[in-house]
């Protein structure tokens, strides 16, 4: 039996990220990543995915 999904904790620290930065959070990643990375992707979407795959929560809507 997999995990169950309780909480997407990948959504909680992006929702907490957005409020955090007053909705400025994936632009200023961005910038960041540009800026001293070299690369055009922050990431953000892969961590919010992969933190919710980990707890559990599988991206996208199960139907039963």
């Amino acid at each position: 039996m997999g995990k169950i999904c309780i909480i997407k904790v990948g959504n909680i620290v992006d929702g907490l990220i957005n409020v955090a930065t007053l909705g400025w959070g994936k632009d200023i990643a961005g910038w960041i990543a540009i800026k001293f990375f070299n690369t055009p992707d922050c990431g953000c979407e892969r961590r919010r995915v992969w933190l919710n795959e980990f707890f559990g929560c599988q991206e996208g809507i199960k139907l039963m």
